[in-house]
């Protein structure tokens, strides 16, 4: 569908006009059907959300049916229209194994998550999109539920009040649709209910930076300075469960898009989340004095320290208060206190009450550990290297001797090493830093897709740990490059950056689809809290902060890459 097509439609339907729509408008591509089967859902992105159904012979047929619906409908002196979303049903298969939804109800049925729709009536009379099903939980489990497609069908506008047993003796499809959205300033062409990008620039990175900064980041963080940790947005559900970890990376993350767009607001949430970080730290005796630990669900935890160190000096890096330095060399003696001679840490997890060390190991927690060490360094006003030198200790023996043996295909793509041999390399220019993070960084990009994939929106992505590829794992890959590009920069390697640089951009295009815009939550009831968020993946909606964490700064680091770049 064409822009000035789409700009039109919306100008009838703000305007209530018939006579506004486009005098022609063409078929969606990949139709399979007959007839044309459209579903129009207008919204203020704030509280009202009104969808509408019909079908024609052609789509102009189905879109008038809806405009007259919407004008005979809608009261515009209590709804602004703020965004209009049309999806076109493309296929309509039956689930040949029941004649009847009542036969399929309590039954497994095959569904693809954030891809099928589901039609009751071989006319499709009662159509619920992708979006629909999962917000009103039809198929928990993939399990058919009739009375939630009732409810869900009960918001449509266009839909007569309905009881179960309408839909009981109703054949039963799985749809498929293509999808626009267009308000004021934007027309998009939606796959899969999320955005598609196809070129990637600096301005779109900050637009995208600017969406979470004005909405996600000014309305996840409580009262007491504790995050909205992990959030439904389909199904309005917050579930309850923490981890420090992430709220001190969330923080992190948050000051580094201020950094970026200057916004008071985000700098003042994330003062108050360093204040619950803070809040979430305990003494403890170390060999060289009073030390401390962020404390998470009643555990000392190795990466929690170097996280919570992370958060905090950039905090002090942008204001130049150091407040929290004190905190800072306390967290930094207890990780220093875990390692041995060889600069191995000792200590990943540990109960608090009762010191008790348990087995686990993270591949991760060296390198948050590491990092958080040379974070503070750069902000030290005493003339003590200490942390450098212990950071430096560890790396080393993570080279010799724990990864020794290590290759191509077994390197862990640990993007905390790799901004912590970025950082190392500041500070001592030895080139076992340098071929290390060179290591890491040849590994993941051996995993990524570039020119093919399965699916169209896999390219940019990395054939592990999974596929489909998620944003997150990639965001993490994305992290990781970006830091060894500036190492690549910094030393004049401009071939290898480049490479870097390509690589990231793909990656982060592949991201950028999973971060929620006015398209992609529509059908979502808490705007403020979904706008600017990244969704766990392709199928599933859920929002934990370490998502949009990650992703974030990913986006940002890129940004800052392509205001830098010289190629």
């Amino acid at each position: 569908m064409k822009t000035n097509e789409l700009k039109q439609i919306f100008s009838a339907f703000e305007n209530q006009r018939t006579n506004q729509l486009p005098d022609t408008l063409g078929e969606p591509s990949g139709q399979k059907l007959e007839q044309t089967y459209l579903s129009v859902t207008a919204t203020n992105h704030t509280s009202s959300t009104y969808t509408f159904s019909s079908c024609g012979s052609t789509s102009m047929e189905a879109l008038k049916h809806i405009l007259h619906k919407y004008i005979n409908t809608i009261d515009t002196t209590h709804f602004t229209i703020r965004g209009l979303k049309l999806d076109f049903i493309l296929s309509a298969n039956p689930y040949e194994n029941f004649s009847t939804a009542e036969e399929a109800e309590g039954e497994k049925l095959p569904f693809k998550r954030g891809t099928d729709g589901l039609a009751f009536g071989n006319d499709l009379a009662y159509v619920l999109l992708p979006e629909e099903v999962r917000g009103h939980d039809v198929l928990p489990k993939k399990v058919l539920s009739l009375d939630a497609a009732v409810n869900a069908l009960n918001e449509q506008v266009s839909t007569p009040a309905l009881v179960k047993e309408d839909l009981q003796h109703l054949p039963f499809f799985r749809i498929r649709r293509s999808s626009y959205y267009v308000d004021p300033s934007s027309t998009v062409k939606l796959r899969n209910g999320l955005y598609v990008h196809r070129s990637i620039n600096a301005d779109q990175l900050r637009k995208a930076i600017e969406w979470t900064n004005r909405f996600y980041f000014q309305n996840i963080v409580k009262k007491d300075g504790s995050f909205i940790y992990t959030y439904d947005p389909a199904l309005r559900i917050e579930v309850d469960d923490y981890n420090m970890l992430r709220h001190a990376g969330t923080a992190y993350s948050m000051l580094e898009t201020y950094e970026i767009t200057g916004t008071d607001e985000v700098f003042y949430n994330a003062e108050r989340a360093l204040e619950f970080l803070a809040g979430s730290t305990a003494p403890v005796e170390t060999k060289d004095g009073e030390g401390a630990v962020l404390l998470d669900e009643g555990y000392r935890k190795l990466g929690g320290n170097g996280l919570a160190m992370v958060a905090l000096a950039k905090y002090t890096e942008l204001t130049n208060d150091d407040r929290y330095l004190p905190l800072m060399r306390k967290l930094g003696r207890w990780i220093i206190d875990t390692m041995d001679e060889e600069g191995k840490f000792t200590i990943h997890k540990q109960r608090h009450t009762t010191g008790e060390v348990r087995e686990f190991e993270s591949l991760y927690y060296p390198g948050e550990a590491m990092l958080g060490l040379l974070r503070l360094q750069a902000v030290e006003t005493a003339e003590d290297t200490q942390w450098k030198d212990a950071a430096a200790k560890a790396s080393r023996y993570i080279i010799h001797v724990r990864d020794k043996d290590v290759t191509k295909d077994t390197v862990e793509h640990d993007h905390w090493q790799l901004y912590a041999l970025n950082d190392l390399h500041k500070f001592e220019e030895d080139p076992i830093f340098q071929k290390q993070a060179y290591f890491i960084a040849n590994a993941i990009m051996s995993t990524q897709m570039i020119n093919e994939a399965k699916h169209p929106s896999w390219i940019g992505g990395f054939t592990v740990p999974r596929l489909p590829p998620e944003p997150t794992s990639t965001a993490c890959r994305s992290e990781g490059l970006s830091a060894c590009w500036e190492l690549a920069t910094r030393t004049g390697d401009d071939a290898y950056a480049k490479r870097l640089l390509a690589s990231v951009q793909a990656s982060v295009r592949f991201q950028l689809q999973f971060q929620l815009r006015p398209g992609s939550i529509v059908h979502y009831k808490d705007p403020l809290l979904t706008l600017g968020a990244v969704q766990r993946t392709f199928a599933s909606p859920e929002l934990r902060i370490d998502y949009t964490q990650h992703n974030i700064s990913s986006f940002c680091a890129l940004y800052q890459m392509l205001n830098r770049t010289k190629f």
